[in-house]
């Protein structure tokens, strides 16, 4: 078990999910985002599709490359150029800085599995969701199909952890100072 004693520094994780028995179809994901058929913590902007060049390819990425958390989802198959398999589609999570140590340390409590964190992560992050005529707020719009199988359960995990840090006028002038300088 992790005790509050336990230091480490961990910069980076990578967890990654290979999907070979088409749960994850890249061309429906990538529809439903250029359709907005979508709940996400990540911002619109950083939320894109690369066409590989000449290539059938594609790559989705959501969450920028700075942040604490990204998620890629890409064909596998393609980049590895197997022939000999008929499908292969890669979901990779990113986790940089505090949220990479919160994932170490929740599953090293036992929180959770690697599996279940994965879900879970991928759940509290980005939602694909069918579109209603009935109602217009996305955030009660059921899951699509094929994005309710792929995440096996539907609890979420929250990897940020709030500092309480207090905020007073030292903590200001502070900021000021050191990232404000050069403004």
């Amino acid at each position: 078990l992790v005790s509050d004693q336990d230091h480490y520094n961990i910069t980076r994780i990578d967890i990654a999910y290979d999907d070979y028995t088409h749960v994850l179809d890249l061309n429906s994901i990538i529809n439903d985002i250029h359709a907005f058929n979508y709940v996400s913590k990540f911002q619109d902007k950083s939320i894109r599709v690369e066409e590989h060049a000449g290539h059938i390819g594609q790559t989705v990425y959501l969450g920028s490359n700075k942040s604490a958390v990204m998620f890629r989802i890409y064909d596998k198959k393609f980049e590895r150029n197997r022939e000999d398999i008929d499908h292969w589609v890669r979901f990779e999570i990113q986790l940089r800085q505090e949220r990479a140590s919160s994932f170490v340390h929740q599953f090293l409590s036992g929180e959770f599995t690697i599996g279940s964190g994965f879900f879970g992560i991928v759940n509290n992050y980005i939602r694909f969701v069918r579109p209603s005529r009935k109602d217009s707020n996305k955030r009660r719009w059921g899951l699509r199909p094929y994005w309710a199988k792929f995440l096996q359960s539907l609890e979420r995990i929250q990897l940020y952890t709030s500092h309480d840090t207090e905020y007073n006028l030292a903590r200001c002038e502070t900021y000021v100072h050191k990232q404000c300088s050069n403004s």
